[in-house]
């Protein structure tokens, strides 16, 4: 059994959308032979770095019994308080090129944990999953000190991870420098979509391309190995018609604000804002959602009564009122957040499942969420506001999914009042399906690790 340094800062029983990756990944590497020797964060210190936070024992107790036995948390220093006054919080977030103090605040407890892991366990290679971005200069060190290879895993993009806008022309070169200069050192990058493997080469094109691995996420087949059904159905005309989104928005409005407004119509040093390409966030929200909804009920009133749209997680200050803005309070639930066996069974007692993305202005978005393929596995046909971008694409090959253009909300409505009245059957690809299997995806990170390791 080969030894790995597996850092993952994320990691169950934190029941966030950073974890479930690593957990996978975790989970069958020992199955390709490879045991993975976990550094995470300490549960009881999830209070020093979010405000809320969930946690599901359960998660934890799905990893193989010598796999709990490997996973060693690590105690951190204090992260809110870097935030703790608006002038701190002002410096820490403004000047602040990693996106988060995580990485400071770890340092110390984590090289001697790390240290004394590798002396007792001499593992072969470091694996390192980001974000939070700040921890990667951690797992750097490790390498250089212990002469490692290092295979980077980035859930998300760094440079292009632009919710609101650079401070200024500056920071956005600092971070920029910083991910070339992860990457350089890196053995290997992992992309989890082709679009952010594409946005790098753009990026770094210096950088040779065999670097970049596109590993996406995946989705866990049942017990017995059994895929999700290769069709599934909607029928015509339903008493009730349920559509459920689960998970977070990333979307704040003031954030697309600073995105959109252009320079001279700002004060201060937020004149002095960048941004490298416009990403529109409004439609990674329920927004084009709700006025798709809306368009549909002029067009047919007695669907007033008999749809329900369903949103389970982190409920936004912003959220109630968007829903007000259309008239939805009647037709829109919020559940708040759940565990994670509740949200599969309002999964399964759904009738499709609703998904968003942002929109690249001129362009096309890289992002995957992690919920895309949590969606693939629950047997439901998934309705994606999706404008142009890796979201877009991986739906559409998957087969599951109807495709709704998010700025033709009234032809969208029309769409989706003909699958109310009519019904749909949607087949899925079965090599897809099974080449996004979980412990297929990890697999192929255990080839990439027996590959590079020394």
């Amino acid at each position: 059994m080969m030894n790995v340094l597996f850092i993952s800062y994320q990691f169950p029983p934190l029941n966030a959308g950073g974890t479930l990756r690593p957990m996978a990944f975790a989970k069958y590497l020992p199955d390709h032979g490879i045991m993975p020797l976990v550094i995470t964060l300490a549960p009881d210190d999830y209070g020093k770095v979010y405000e809320k936070y969930q946690t599901d024992p359960a998660m934890f107790e799905e990893l193989p019994v010598q796999v709990r036995e490997r996973v060693t948390p690590v105690t951190t220093e204090n992260v809110l308080n870097y935030y703790g006054s608006p002038l701190k919080r002002f410096v820490n977030i403004y000047f602040d090129v990693y996106r988060g103090k995580e990485g400071a605040a770890w340092k110390h407890h984590f090289y001697r944990e790390a240290d004394r892991m590798i002396k007792e366990f001499q593992p072969r290679l470091v694996f390192v999953t980001a974000p939070p971005f700040s921890i990667i200069p951690l797992a750097a060190g490790v390498c250089e000190k212990h002469q490692l290879p290092l295979v980077l895993d980035m859930r998300d993009a760094w440079t292009y991870w632009n919710m609101t806008p650079y401070g200024s022309y500056l920071h956005y070169v600092r971070t920029k420098a910083n991910e070339q200069a992860a990457f350089r050192q890196a053995t290997a990058v992992i992309g989890t979509s082709r679009q952010t493997i594409d946005d790098w080469k753009y990026l770094f094109p210096d950088m040779p391309a065999g670097k970049f691995n596109y590993i996406p996420n995946g989705y866990d087949a049942d017990q017995n190995g059994t895929q999700p059904a290769a069709v599934v159905n909607l029928p015509p005309d339903p008493p009730v018609f349920r559509m459920t989104y689960i998970g977070s928005f990333y979307y704040a409005p003031e954030s697309r604000n600073m995105m959109m407004l252009p320079w001279w119509r700002k004060r201060g040093h937020k004149m002095l804002q960048y941004s490298p390409r416009k990403q529109d966030w409004l439609y990674r929200s329920p927004y084009f959602i709700f006025k798709t909804v809306r368009e549909l009920l002029k067009l047919a009133p007695h669907w007033e009564t008999r749809l329900k749209l369903s949103f389970a997680g982190k409920k936004e200050p912003w959220f109630d009122e968007m829903v007000r803005t259309f008239g939805l309070e009647h037709v829109v639930e919020h559940l708040g957040f759940l565990p994670r066996e509740a949200c599969v069974r309002l999964e399964k007692e759904s009738d499709v499942l609703l998904i968003t993305s942002a929109k690249v202005l001129g362009g096309r978005d890289c992002f995957i969420a992690g919920k895309t393929f949590e969606y693939l596995q629950a047997d439901k046909p998934v309705f994606a506001f999706t404008p142009e971008g890796a979201q877009k694409d991986l739906l559409a090959a998957s087969g599951r999914a109807v495709i709704f253009d998010p700025d033709a909300c009234e032809q969208a409505a029309k769409q989706m009042l003909n699958i109310l009245e009519e019904g749909i059957e949607l087949r899925s690809d079965p090599a897809f399906m099974e080449s996004h299997t979980r412990r297929e995806l990890t697999g192929q990170l255990a080839a990439l690790m027996k590959r590079i390791a020394p």
